[in-house]
């Protein structure tokens, strides 16, 4: 899987949460979107809700991954910061397994 697969997931993954958003609220969607923290548009529920759907999709795929481990929360920079960090967060995962 490559890096644009699983950007395309996450993708496909904050349109679903943008489904519950009202028009002026919705997540820009573009390889540089920031996710949590500072700048970030998810709140702490919305992060939880994103990591399961980002485990689900890539479930269907055949690839089992734990997204809020410890291997995450150990990292100096928040891997959910943005959409490039989580997807090399996500591309390392699965290059380990």
């Amino acid at each position: 899987m490559t890096n644009q697969d699983i950007q395309q997931l996450i993708f496909e993954a904050l349109k679903m949460l943008n489904c519950a958003r009202n028009e002026e609220d919705k997540i820009p969607i573009s390889p540089e979107t920031p996710l949590f923290g500072n700048n970030g548009y998810l709140d702490s529920m919305e992060l939880v809700s994103l990591l399961i759907d980002l485990e689900e999709s890539f479930l269907s795929k055949g690839v089992r991954l734990a997204l809020s481990d410890e291997r995450a929360m150990s990292e100096i920079y928040s891997p959910y910061r943005d959409i490039p960090s989580l997807s090399h967060f996500i591309f390392k995962l699965i290059e380990d397994k």
